[in-house]
């Protein structure tokens, strides 16, 4: 059952992630360039970076402390080669940093439903700050 769950969290925040893409006509870019960048700026939000390098996938917001560009959050996903998104690690502010990798998290379920949980109100709150209607203020992609 964790591990369904985690799958679907997974999943959804894959699915909102190429919708947004799609609303911004960069979908295909993003699934057939090896190496892909975009920052996705909305009055009055932190700006939602996407990167893909290689099989990794990373999705942050990113805020400047002291002129440094700090995740917050961030998480890094793996595709396999069926196009699914398997999260590797992920830093969700204020010191909570989960490593995914190992599978130990998915046996520990009270760190499971907590990531989960950070994992779902974050798509939902990227979601209702509409990315969609945002403009694209970085793209980058090159195919080496």
């Amino acid at each position: 059952m964790n591990l369904l769950r985690h799958e679907q969290t997974a999943k959804n925040l894959q699915e909102y992630i190429e919708g947004l893409l799609g609303a911004h006509q960069l979908l295909d870019c993003f699934q057939q360039t090896k190496n892909f960048s975009a920052t996705i700026g909305i009055s009055g939000s932190r700006p939602l970076h996407i990167e893909r390098r290689a099989g990794k996938i990373i999705i942050g917001q990113y805020a400047y402390a002291d002129d440094e560009l700090l995740p917050d959050p961030e998480i890094i996903l793996e595709m396999d080669e069926r196009g699914r998104w398997h999260p590797q690690d992920a830093f969700f502010g204020n010191g909570i940093w989960v490593n995914c990798t190992d599978g130990s998290w998915l046996s520990n379920l009270r760190e499971h439903r907590y990531l989960r949980t950070l994992a779902d109100r974050w798509t939902k709150a990227l979601a209702d700050q509409n990315f969609e209607r945002g403009e694209v203020v970085e793209l980058w992609g090159e195919n080496e």
